[in-house]
């Protein structure tokens, strides 16, 4: 993506958090002054919806906003770890990655061998 696209995309995300945040707002607000009736559950399950979309949302505008400095400062597409270049193809499925194919493997087998690890200490203090 370019900086034009990416910026593009911010201003998108911002709008939609914008739009969800005051609709949600006023369902809250106004389902809060009755006794919700059966068919109200829909409404509140849509306003748990928004409330999830919206955490998304911000998610995904923090992103948006990291690449945008990564570019700024030209970091974009260097490992954060090794220091080399990231792959395009990478970059372009994950365009977040701050990590190379090769470090995020290692980052993923050293995570998978802590969490083995921890199974296998938790059941050696089993009681019996």
């Amino acid at each position: 993506m370019s900086k034009k696209q990416l910026n593009a995309e911010l201003q998108k995300t911002l709008g939609e958090i914008k739009r969800l945040s005051t609709t949600t707002s006023w369902e809250m607000k106004t389902e809060g002054h009755k006794v919700l009736e059966p068919e109200d559950i829909v409404s509140v399950s849509d306003v748990d919806i928004n409330i999830t979309r919206i955490a998304y949302l911000k998610a995904h505008a923090e992103s948006l906003c990291h690449i945008l400095a990564k570019i700024e400062d030209g970091t974009y597409g260097v490992c954060s770890e090794c220091g080399e270049k990231i792959a395009a193809k990478r970059l372009a499925a994950e365009p977040c990655a701050d990590l190379c194919v090769s470090c995020k493997e290692k980052t993923e087998k050293t995570d998978r061998n802590r969490r083995l690890g921890q199974r296998t200490c938790r059941a050696r203090h089993v009681v019996y």
